[in-house]
């Protein structure tokens, strides 16, 4: 378990509506959002984003964005996890998936791949409350050790997950890992990289394979 001591984010008093938080999900491959075919698991474009939607822990498909959430979320297409927490308390995760084009195997990653990770946080920082990086399970620990030190004076957190079993498998790690990170971006204040896989919070540099 991670050594970091994190903060939770503030409560809503008694009488307040459910409060939010808006997660980015850098989806850039992986085992975690593969599609079976004749060939075997495959990395497919636009298959990830879809089945999302069919699993009712991962999205709320009667939840209504406001106006003001689907621009803070443009240009993506926003998913809400359901409200968790007591009645005086709600709390809701709204998050959105950005596909990397071309969608990458974790041998194939590299630090140009590194670099366009840590550029597309930078970009989106003042948009989005925390990040979630999607990644193969065989290099993972290798960029969240580069993140760590790429991203200096970061004060939100950052979840690296991953999968052995694609999302869409009947006995699959992925839906569990990725709940348990959407969970811990947008209900914590944990401003540094993180690794979490299985059911364990890391700090992103002191993992490795």
């Amino acid at each position: 378990m991670t050594e970091y001591i994190w903060t939770r984010q503030r409560s809503a008093p008694h009488n307040a509506v459910e409060r939010k938080s808006v997660v980015l999900v850098l989806y850039t491959g992986g085992t975690i959002g593969m599609q079976w075919s004749e060939d075997g698991y495959i990395l497919v474009p636009n298959y990830f984003d879809s089945k999302l939607r069919t699993y009712p822990m991962l999205h709320d498909p009667d939840y209504k964005f406001t106006s003001d959430e689907l621009k803070q979320m443009e240009p993506y297409r926003p998913l809400a996890m359901p409200a968790a927490g007591s009645n005086s308390q709600k709390r809701r995760v709204l998050y959105c998936v950005s596909e990397y084009n071309p969608l990458l195997d974790s041998s194939s990653m590299s630090m140009k791949d590194w670099v366009r990770i840590a550029l597309d946080i930078e970009k989106h920082y003042a948009s989005f409350d925390a990040f979630v990086i999607l990644h193969g399970t065989d290099t993972m620990s290798y960029t969240a050790s580069a993140l760590s030190f790429m991203l200096e004076n970061l004060g939100k957190t950052v979840v690296l997950t991953g999968a052995q079993v694609p999302l869409s498998e009947l006995q699959s790690d992925g839906r569990d890992n990725l709940l348990g990170a959407l969970l811990i971006a947008g209900n914590y204040t944990i401003p540094e990289v993180t690794l979490y896989f299985p059911h364990q919070l890391y700090r992103g540099n002191r993992t490795t394979r």
